[in-house]
Formats: C-alpha cells, structure tokens, sequence
C-alpha cells in the first residue's frame, strides 16, 4: 500500500488525479491502522484528497470511479456512500476507450460489478460495455 502511496505523491501525470489515487490509498490504508484514531485519520484525508479531486474535475470518470470504488467499500457508519449512483452516471457519460485505456476501463468496470452496491441495471450497462471493449480488441487483431 505505501508503495502506491509513494507513486501517486511522486505522480507526474495529472495533479488531480494523481491526488485522487492518493486519496485512495489513504483511505484504503485506514483498513490496516491499528488504532481507531488512525484510522479515522487516514480516512479523512484520503476523503478530504478525493473530494478535492471530484471539485477540481468533476466530469473526470477515473476520479469518479476511485470515489465509487471506496465508497462502494466503506463501512455504512461513516456515510460516506451519497454520491455512488452520481459517480456511475458520470462514468457512463465521460469515460472514452482507447487502445491506450481499454484495459483500464476492462477491469474498473468488473470491479464495479462485483460491487455489492451495484444495481441490476448498472451491471447490465457495464457488462455491455466491457463486451464491447473486448470485441473491439478482436476485431484490431
């Protein structure tokens, strides 16, 4: 985990992003801290990274899927799951495939269907999406 802290504070690709991959892995940290104190911590401050990232770029999809990724994750008791259905609707309409990002989108979308948080119909959509993202690789090879 500090590993992928350690390259998102050395990010040199896109700040906000890179912010918000930050915030993710301090919230995800916050799973292993050993006092409910630092737990609490890490968490703030990666929710806090995050935020600040969503308020920056809002229509970015990556950012929006690291947000939906802990959100989906959280304990209920730190409600911190409002904006899961917002994150997937800017999802839908921002993300864009590439060959450069298919596969980051390949498993970003299986992650969000094995979310226990995800509807029938949002799993739909996403299982149409990642077919069409493999049946454009085979008809490139």
């Amino acid at each position: 985990m500090r590993y992928f802290e350690t390259a998102a504070n050395e990010c040199t690709y896109d700040e906000t992003i890179c912010s918000a991959y930050l915030g993710t892995c301090k919230a995800m940290r916050a799973n292993y801290a050993s006092g409910m104190f630092e737990k609490l911590s890490l968490f703030n401050e990666g929710k806090s990274l995050i935020e600040k990232s969503v308020a920056t770029n809002p229509l970015n999809p990556e950012i929006r899927f690291l947000r939906y990724c802990i959100q989906a994750n959280v304990p209920s008791i730190l409600f911190y799951s409002s904006e899961m259905e917002e994150d997937f609707e800017v999802i839908k309409s921002n993300y864009s495939i590439s060959s450069e990002d298919d596969e980051f989108w390949l498993k970003a979308f299986q992650v969000m269907i094995d979310s226990e948080r995800c509807s029938d119909a949002q799993k739909n959509w996403l299982s149409s999406k990642r077919k069409e993202i493999t049946h454009g690789r085979s008809n490139t090879r």
